[in-house]
């Protein structure tokens, strides 16, 4: 129901012309609802057990790269603790900044982060590997981004 002349009006116009689409005007185009299928049109597949589900973690093969940075990459593959309990694994970034190249270190599991930084990558991981080993790193604590589930 119009209470105005729709052929005067610039917004019924402009609705009809479907440049906008303002409730209340002629040629307002109501929104649709977006399709969700219905529970028996989804198909429903038994897992495959061949394929690991995500909670078994496997240690990746040391490269060239960590071969010579043992506690790097026991810091970013270990997933259990000393005394069994699951870890979560550390995270490594690698940023290049005007020639220098900076390294990130994020162990998740105790929630801090360390930057290292090194003209060279060999430099930076080697810096890197003996703060880890000596436990000389300048931590850094990382706010909490537990996520809601």
């Amino acid at each position: 129901m119009l209470n105005h002349d729709p052929h005067l009006c610039l917004i019924c116009y402009s609705n009809y012309r479907k440049r906008s689409n303002t409730r209340g005007h002629y040629g307002h185009r109501p929104r649709r609802k977006p399709y969700v299928p219905r529970s028996w049109e989804t198909v429903v597949k038994k897992p495959d057990s061949s394929v690991p589900n995500g909670t078994e973690l496997t240690t990746p093969i040391v490269g060239a790269i960590f071969a010579s940075h043992s506690a790097i990459w026991e810091m970013m593959t270990c997933d259990k603790w000393d005394d069994g309990t699951p870890r979560e694994r550390a995270t490594l970034l690698v940023l290049c900044d005007g020639g220098i190249l900076k390294l990130w270190l994020n162990d998740r599991a105790l929630s801090r982060a360390a930057w290292i930084s090194g003209d060279s990558l060999e430099a930076a991981m080697e810096a890197l590997d003996h703060g880890i080993a000596e436990d000389s790193l300048p931590w850094r604590p990382q706010a909490s981004t537990k996520r809601k589930k």
